[in-house]
Order: structure tokens, then C-alpha cells, then sequence
């Protein structure tokens, strides 16, 4: 009964934050803006938001928070991950995107580092790129954690009017409110997706996401689309705290 009550009450909070968002996706115009992408491990960026990487190149940074050297088993140990960035670094060349770095945090123990996170600055950015807080991933499902604490212990780092942006790759997001028309270049985004080659052969990861990215297309009548839930400090913040006490008393 508590469990019940518990989870009605709080989820239902949640679902009311993004109700006093809009519930029609709306373009989010990236023309204009500096972007951080926090991407768990190499390919995230391209299975969530290659399309809007290629489309503003000049207007990002990719911060590859893992090496991701545990989903390279098919290679030697210790070369995994420089196998892993080197696709990253072909990934995003053919994108255009220029400035990435690799934190090369250890692959699922991402939530045991804000000791690395923590020397990250956000200062120039007007919105910062994570995966969707529900991503059925530990690493995944950290970052949101760490930049939750981030904005609680240097708020300086940040500006006032910086929007937070949840993009998709595990899980679709439940109520996208934003989307960026990637249909202009879409085969650029199956080309970025497939330069991690290490990934591919098991899982045909650029099919299932731009089949992904043509329903969202669906709702604004065009071929491609990102879709993204993007929400001001504040919001993110309520929604951080709730979904982790929702984890905490095994509701979710």
C-alpha cells in the first residue's frame, strides 16, 4: 500500500513538471547556441544527436565521459579503449565536430567519479546534452546524478538561463518537448553511427535509432527528427531528486 501511494503521488509530480512545459514538441534552435554533449561513451553522442552534431558542428563540445572498453571484448584488453576514442574522433570528424575530449573514466563505475566530473567547466554553454535519466544504463543513468550535484556545488560554473537537454538512446523519451529536423542529414548520421565499428557488428544501432528518429518526424510531417526533453536548472533539479527516490524505494 505505501509503495502504491508513494509511487501515484511522486510520479505523478514528475509528470506535471512536464506538463507546465507543453506537451507539443516545439524546434529547439540550436543555430545560436553553445552545446555540451555529455555522451556516457563512445557512439552515445551519435545514437542520440548525431543529425544535430552535423547540422551546428562549430556549436559543440563532446565530452566522452567513458572509453566504454567493456563493449570491446572482440579486442585486446588494454587497447580497448584508444579503440573506442579513435572511432569517436572518426564519428565526430564526419560530423564536422571539432572539439571533443575523453575523460576516460573506468566503463560502469561512471557514479563512483564526480571526483573527475567535478573538474568539468560549463561556463560558456547555454545547454548541456545528457541521455534520458531513465536510460537502462549505470552509466547512463549517472550523469544526471553528478551534474545534479554539479549545479548544487558550482553554480558559478554555470550561466543562470543554461537549459538542461535529455536526448535518447536506450530508452525513448517519455514526453519530448523539443526536436531538431535531422532529415537533411540523416545518412550522415548512419555514416557517424557506423564509424563505431567495434559496436555495430552485433546490434545494427543505426537502423534501430533512425527508425526511431522517422516516428518522431511523424508528429511535425518530415523525415527525421531528434527529439529531446529540455527543461531550465530548477526543473531538472525536481525531476533528478524525485526519479532518485523513486530508485531508492525500489518504485522504479
Amino acid at each position: 500500500m505505501l509503495k502504491s501511494w508513494l509511487f501515484k503521488e511522486v510520479l505523478i509530480q514528475v509528470f506535471h513538471l512536464y506538463f507546465k512545459l507543453n506537451l507539443k514538441p516545439l524546434k529547439l534552435d540550436l543555430a545560436n547556441k553553445k552545446g555540451i554533449v555529455l555522451a556516457p561513451h563512445p557512439d552515445d553522442e551519435s545514437i542520440g544527436m548525431g543529425g544535430s552534431l552535423a547540422l551546428y558542428p562549430q556549436n559543440f563540445q563532446v565530452i566522452s565521459v567513458s572509453s566504454g572498453e567493456k563493449a570491446a571484448e572482440c579486442f585486446e584488453e588494454n587497447g580497448r579503449g584508444h579503440i573506442r576514442e579513435k572511432e569517436l574522433e572518426n564519428a565526430l570528424s564526419l560530423a564536422g565536430v571539432e572539439a571533443f575530449k575523453c575523460l576516460r573514466l573506468k566503463d560502469k563505475d561512471v557514479l563512483n567519479h564526480y571526483d573527475v566530473f567535478k573538474s568539468l567547466n560549463f561556463s560558456d554553454a547555454d545547454i548541456i546534452f545528457l541521455p534520458n535519466l531513465l536510460d537502462q544504463h549505470p552509466d547512463h543513468k549517472a550523469l544526471a546524478g553528478h551534474l545534479s550535484r554539479y549545479i548544487k556545488d558550482f553554480p558559478s560554473r554555470l550561466k543562470p538561463t543554461v537549459q538542461i537537454a535529455f536526448y535518447e538512446v536506450w530508452n525513448a523519451l517519455a514526453l519530448p518537448n523539443a526536436f531538431v529536423d535531422i532529415s537533411s542529414v540523416a545518412e550522415t548520421k548512419r555514416a557517424m553511427i557506423n564509424a563505431h565499428a567495434s559496436q555495430v557488428t552485433s546490434k545494427s544501432y543505426a537502423d534501430k535509432m533512425l527508425g526511431l528518429n522517422a516516428y518522431r518526424g511523424l508528429l511535425k510531417n518530415i523525415d527525421y527528427a531528434e527529439a529531446f526533453a529540455v527543461v531550465d536548472i530548477v526543473t531538472f533539479q525536481t525531476i533528478v531528486s524525485t526519479i532518485c527516490f523513486l530508485q531508492e524505494t525500489a518504485l522504479i
